[in-house]
């Protein structure tokens, strides 16, 4: 690679950082010398770069010494807080001594010196949520690194509420999100999360696309966070490794109600949250139990949405089965890589996620495959869907910065999943939830949300939404600057491409079933122009997307990109307002 200030800088930083986590506590670049090899070519075409440390006693004795090791000394740890009983509300300052504390705090008296764990121990105690500011200081007058860790408690009681939306067909679609936070409840660092969310999403309508609604979604939940992973004691020595870990265990309910129908879900979960660096999230839910039900108010629209569900039941289909009482309960991993901090800045950058999951897990140990006090609770004339399934989804991001001024971008997306319903009792049906579904502002943007697929099913007779137990879909997006104008205005070109298909479980009924011969014939492509208006706070979106190959007509009638029209027409241009980059 080209040599450069830079490169030379980055090594001396490296070298730093190691000898520091080995205790030199005084180390420092300027202690390093840089040594021109010029033996090997002396051309200088190629240079070999020997970094030199000069041998113990080479800094005068005067000076603080770099080649000394240090250990840890004894730890203090202050605490400065509001003095909730005096009506003046001063600070107050004392020395705490905290078993919860020392248990997330990595070093210990007589540890070499160490920076990586220090920084480390001071993220676990901020990512508790219980102080403002979270410092250290050392002293090594007694040629030991004796740190103090300064504290600012915050309030107990924290209150915060946020509005926000989104625009769909220009119909805006807002949100009320409400926060109340109870600090220290039953020990030093844990608290209370009360969370609801109220909002009126813009959509269009389950049986007719052309019309758009707002459908009015209700969330409550209540969280318990623990500052630590609960786990049995063999793991503690693997626990020291992880940063900002945490234990939640919570209820929530929640609301939606269509035209169509009426769906609630009681739930319980627990989940433990850590990171393994900076960039690299990881969260294991062992509980995730829902009961889910819906009604059906007595409408025309509500009516035609059953009549539809039963036309699919003697066709062979079972999606009436998801939208029956259910009882979904699952185990679920997640694994998040992230090389950048989110934000509308246009970076060079990459990120991935991983998301496994087994439902019913817990119902192979039964013999009949049901919880007889769950089917007690609903007390339905309706039979209580019990499920049994695996899924895992991945998605891959990457940003590339182009152009001479790296001013442009261009941005690339995959995603794919299979969800894999194993319970015959239940006709191999997934909970409705747990399908993919494709299409719309953030997926293939030239068809209208959750309408494309499966496969080369032809959807023209019955507008509604479409679920899969697969999905292979990809998106590549040129951004480039165009003017200044009250924020930055970016330009968007993009080709969207992908489909959804049902795994075959040996039902000759199944409709878009997945065959390895015949899925390159159904991938879908779309393509359009974008307009991105960046006020730096928030990101408005406007996408134009025409359908270039559309998998459910015949063979010969795929490429429909010619029988574009801006209205009407076989080939309509889609019109997608969002919030936000779509990817």
């Amino acid at each position: 690679s080209p040599l450069s200030l830079e490169s030379l800088s980055a090594q001396k930083s490296n070298l730093v950082s190691y000898f520091r986590n080995k205790g030199y506590f005084y180390f420092n670049p300027e202690v390093v010398g840089i040594h021109i090899n010029d033996l090997k070519d002396s051309t200088f075409n190629k240079i070999s770069l020997i970094y030199k440390i000069p041998s113990f006693g080479y800094i005068n004795a005067d000076s603080r010494i770099y080649d000394r090791v240090y250990r840890i000394g004894k730890l203090k740890i202050n605490e400065t807080a509001i003095n909730q009983n005096d009506e003046s509300s001063t600070w107050i300052k004392k020395t705490i001594n905290s078993n919860q504390l020392k248990r997330i705090i990595n070093i210990k008296e007589g540890d070499l010196y160490s920076p990586d764990k220090i920084n480390q121990s001071l993220l676990n105690i901020y990512s508790t949520d219980q102080f403002k500011t979270v410092n250290v200081n050392f002293d090594t007058s007694a040629n030991k690194v004796s740190p103090t860790i300064e504290l600012v408690k915050n309030n107990k009681y924290t209150f915060s509420s946020e509005l926000g939306g989104s625009v769909f067909r220009g119909i805006p679609g807002p949100f009320l999100t409400n926060s109340f936070k109870i600090r220290s409840v039953f020990s030093y660092l844990d608290y209370i999360d009360f969370t609801g969310r109220i909002g009126f999403e813009a959509q269009t309508g389950f049986i007719n696309t052309e019309t758009t609604r707002k459908n009015l979604e209700i969330n409550l939940s209540t969280t318990l966070n623990l500052p630590s992973l609960y786990i049995p004691q063999n793991f503690d020595r693997w626990k020291k490794s992880l940063t900002a870990s945490q234990t939640q265990i919570g209820i929530g309910y929640d609301y939606i109600d269509r035209p169509e129908y009426i769906r609630t879900n009681v739930k319980i979960f627990q989940r433990y949250n850590w990171k393994k660096s900076n960039n690299k999230f990881f969260q294991l839910s062992l509980i995730d139990l829902n009961l889910l039900n819906t009604n059906y108010p007595i409408t025309p629209t509500s009516a035609s949405f059953k009549n539809y569900l039963e036309e699919l039941r003697l066709k062979g289909n079972n999606l009436y089965r998801s939208f029956n009482p259910s009882f979904v309960s699952s185990i679920n991993f997640q694994y998040n890589y992230r090389s950048f901090n989110p934000s509308n800045k246009l970076v060079t950058g990459e990120s991935f996620i991983l998301n496994l999951e087994s439902g019913g897990t817990s119902l192979n140990l039964l013999g009949n495959k049901r919880i007889s006090l769950i089917e007690n609770v609903f007390s339905s004339n309706q039979e209580i869907q019990f499920y049994r399934y695996l899924r895992l989804n991945l998605d891959l991001r990457k940003y590339y910065l182009v152009g001479k001024k790296l001013k442009s971008q261009i941005a690339f997306k995959f995603n794919g999943g299979i969800a894999y319903a194993y319970s015959g009792e239940n006709n191999y049906e997934l909970p409705y939830e747990k399908n993919f579904f494709i299409g719309g502002p953030s997926s293939i943007r030239a068809w209208k949300p959750r309408r494309l697929g499966p496969g080369g099913y032809n959807t023209y007779n019955n507008l509604i939404e479409q679920p899969g137990s697969m999905i292979l879909e990809s998106s590549i997006e040129y951004r480039f600057p165009i003017v200044q104008f009250l924020g930055k205005i970016n330009g968007a070109f993009f080709v969207d491409a992908g489909n959804i298909w049902n795994v075959d479980h040996g039902q000759s009924t199944s409709i878009g079933t997945f065959q390895f011969h015949s899925f390159l014939n159904e991938i879908a492509v779309g393509t359009g122009l974008g307009i991105r208006w960046d006020f730096d706070y928030f990101l408005l979106r406007l996408d134009l997307a025409s359908k270039v190959i559309n998998p459910a007509n015949p063979t010969n009638e795929k490429w429909v990109l010619p029988k574009t029209t801006l209205s009407n027409g076989e080939n309509p241009i889609e019109f997608n307002i969002g919030i936000g980059y779509p990817f």
